[in-house]
């Protein structure tokens, strides 16, 4: 009788112990993915304050290398020029720190938009070339020809790369994505500029 019962509690303890441990367990991964999902999150974040960081420093380029063209002297255009170099260099840095912390896919979508980037700063140099020369007509058909087609190009890289990030929520996600949106309005304006400079009849 005694080893009946001592049987059953030890079987009833048992019982408790195996609940405890799958209890235990069913705990421990709940906790380990809601960690992982925090930490997507936050890595998500940094992302898009890395795109945001990309998308300033391209713009502050465009926008310097659009003041080399319209500059009123040699002085100004070489400011200018050296300007949109420095611009340019932490463009690629934020380039660089932005795929290094990228997904797959981030990756594949960046590695697109090098490319065309990598054309349009070559069309880039060309342009602040001539504008050393004040040759309006040749930057013109330069930009025309060359430059145009490559900044679609570009365009089209970025919407994919913006398409991606949308994916993301949050107040970060949304800021950075309305950087985004703001970076293309001041290219256009700044692309209307540059065109309309080529056909200017003095340089005022």
């Amino acid at each position: 009788m005694r080893f009946s019962v001592k049987a059953k509690l030890a079987s009833a303890f048992g019982a408790v112990i195996a609940l405890s441990m799958v209890t235990g367990g069913i705990a421990y991964n709940k906790l380990v993915s809601l960690e992982n999902s925090q930490n997507e999150i936050l890595a998500q974040t940094q992302r898009l304050s890395e795109l945001a960081a990309l998308t300033d420093s391209l713009q502050g380029q465009i926008r310097s290398e659009k003041n080399a063209v319209m500059a009123l002297s040699d002085k100004d255009t070489e400011a200018f020029i050296v300007e949109a170099g420095e611009r340019r260099a932490t463009a690629l840095k934020n380039y660089d720190v932005l795929y290094a912390h990228a997904t797959e896919e981030g990756r594949r979508l960046l590695e697109v938009g090098a490319a065309k980037l990598k054309s349009l700063n070559a069309i880039g140099d060309q342009v602040m070339k001539n504008a050393k020369l004040n040759s309006n007509n040749r930057s013109a058909q330069i930009w025309a020809d060359e430059g145009q087609p490559q900044l679609k190009s570009f365009s089209d890289a970025a919407d994919a790369a913006y398409a991606q990030a949308a994916k993301a929520s949050g107040t970060e996600a949304t800021k950075a994505l309305l950087q985004v949106q703001t970076m293309r309005l001041d290219v256009s304006r700044a692309m209307r500029t540059l065109a309309l400079t080529f056909s200017a009849q003095s340089l005022q």
